[in-house]
């Protein structure tokens, strides 16, 4: 693994609690499950009332910068090329 992504050394696995626009209240809609292996990332979204598929994406997470903060999401699979055919 690149030393640049050594803050991405371990896996992790996180789930949303809730998000929220303001001037709304916070709420999730979604069951929602972000693995993620070094610079490597799935991202699965669940829809809570119909158990549909909502989201699907896996890709690479690019850190371009510590100070400020900036990364980029580099998308190789999702589940709009599965769900137009």
């Amino acid at each position: 693994m690149s030393p640049k992504y050594g803050h991405l050394s371990q896996s992790r696995a996180s789930t949303r609690v809730s998000l929220r626009w303001l001037p709304g209240p916070p709420f999730e809609n979604t069951e929602t499950l972000v693995l993620m292996v070094g610079e490597w990332y799935v991202d699965l979204r669940v829809d809570k009332e119909s158990g549909a598929l909502g989201w699907a994406i896996a890709g690479q997470y690019l850190l371009k910068d510590t100070n400020p903060r900036m990364c980029r999401f580099l998308s190789v699979g999702s589940s709009s090329f599965c769900m137009a055919n």
